[in-house]
């Protein structure tokens, strides 16, 4: 999802280049049958530096997800516009403000939620995004450096529920972090996720602190997904958006 964010200034600064602030993309194909990148074809043919979609085609097992941008004018800080992404369990809002001196792109006031169902096995939960600012200085991954700050909420894996937590995350060089406590559930544990911004994909750690604490069922369950160290029950899954 954070490929749609990298590649939309870079795609609306071209509009604004090519004199298409009024118009749309299908003028821009027209003009450039052969000229355009392979990421456009994702952008619908209404499209254009004030309003538009851009299409994420489904992948394997990561759904379809679609990014909707609208102009809001010009501030004092640059231009401004709302970006909307959206698809399965997937719903999140934030600003985007391209300066006066076009340097670099803002991201703030990034909010939404993510359902965790079916983004790694036997996950289930929510994380709602309160807060996401963010800095892109170029058009790839490694350009891209910020903070974020939200909440887990319901979190459980099989039949443990492992409860809620604030998260806290950063992004940097390519690469994404999230890391959270979790009380309120069979046992205290810990959250921890890890991944490339291009690959959509990434690991999750949760660390149960109190194994004995877990029902025998469930104290088994996720004893074949991970491994118990000392009185702490620890599982790795593979996790993808």
């Amino acid at each position: 999802m954070i490929r749609f964010l990298l590649i939309l200034p870079v795609f609306l600064g071209g509009l604004g280049a090519a004199g298409l602030w009024l118009g749309q993309m299908h003028h821009l194909r027209l003009a450039l049958p052969d000229g355009l990148p392979g990421w456009t074809d994702g952008v619908t043919d209404r499209s254009g530096a004030r309003q538009g979609e851009m299409l994420l085609p489904a992948e394997g097992p990561r759904p379809e997800l679609r990014l909707d941008w609208t102009a809001r004018g010009l501030g004092a800080e640059g231009a401004l516009w709302d970006l909307r992404l959206s698809g399965e369990g997937v719903e999140i809002g934030a600003e985007m403000v391209l300066p006066w001196w076009p340097d670099r792109v803002l991201l703030r006031d990034g909010r939404g939620t993510v359902a965790l169902a079916g983004r790694a096995e036997g996950l289930a939960g929510i994380v709602a995004l309160t807060g996401l600012t963010a800095e892109l200085h170029g058009s790839s991954p490694g350009d891209l450096s910020g903070t974020m700050t939200a909440e887990a909420r319901g979190i459980a894996l099989g039949d443990a529920a492992l409860g809620a937590g604030p998260v806290t995350g950063r992004i940097a060089a390519g690469q994404w972090a999230l890391e959270g406590a979790l009380s309120g559930g069979l046992s205290p544990g810990t959250a921890q996720a890890t991944g490339d911004l291009a690959a959509r994909s990434g690991e999750l750690v949760l660390v149960v602190e109190d194994a004995a604490a877990l029902p025998a069922q469930a104290r088994r369950a996720l004893g074949a997904l991970g491994q118990e160290e000392g009185a702490a029950l620890r599982v790795e899954l593979p996790l993808f958006w």
